[in-house]
Parts: structure tokens; sequence; C-alpha cells
């Protein structure tokens, strides 16, 4: 998702040049992304359970 409450700035072209981060975040001369998804969730699940495990 690109929109990131960002009005200032125009979106770049180039998606190589985007910083993602969560909503609001924001930084002089850079257009945040939104960060909604971990790619990395089923290890993080993974993980999880073995520590839990009984």
């Amino acid at each position: 998702m690109f929109e990131n409450g960002q009005d200032d700035i125009p979106r770049p072209d180039d998606p190589e040049t985007l910083w993602f981060g969560a909503w609001g975040q924001s930084a002089a001369g850079k257009y945040h992304a939104r960060l909604t998804w971990n790619p990395y969730f089923v290890e993080l699940l993974d993980n999880i359970r073995e520590v839990t495990a009984d």
C-alpha cells in the first residue's frame, strides 16, 4: 500500500526508492510506503510454537 498519509510529496515512479514503515511514519524527502505484512510471519509462528511448546 503506497498511501501513508503523505500528501506533501509525490509518490516515486521507481518502487526501489520507497521506504517502508508503519502508518504515519515520515522523514524529510522520503516517501514511506505502509508496511502491511510480514514476509517472515510463518517462520515467526514456528518459532513461537517452538518456544511455547509443552
